[in-house]
């Protein structure tokens, strides 16, 4: 678990939080949960895009500048700050 903590925010309450990891937004887990076919069909790849979309960003809460994320390994997040 990683603790960020912001300073001079001049107002930001609210942190958006979009993520990439195992679970969500994975291209390659997607590819290996059809099978890894060598040659995907038209109807593969566009479920292969479908599930490799970024999710929808979590609104989560700033405490006094403060924002605990936790991560899996490997995982990626983008972090935009907003009033």
């Amino acid at each position: 678990m990683f603790e960020l903590k912001f300073q001079n925010l001049k107002g930001a309450s609210r942190a958006l939080v979009s993520r990439i990891d195992a679970e969500r937004s994975n291209t390659l887990a997607a590819f290996k949960r059809i099978g890894s076919p060598r040659y995907p069909t038209v109807g593969q790849v566009r479920k292969l895009n479908q599930e490799s979309q970024l999710t929808p960003p979590e609104l989560l809460a700033l405490d006094r500048g403060e924002l605990p994320l936790i991560l899996p390994p490997n995982g990626f997040a983008l972090i935009e700050l907003a009033r």
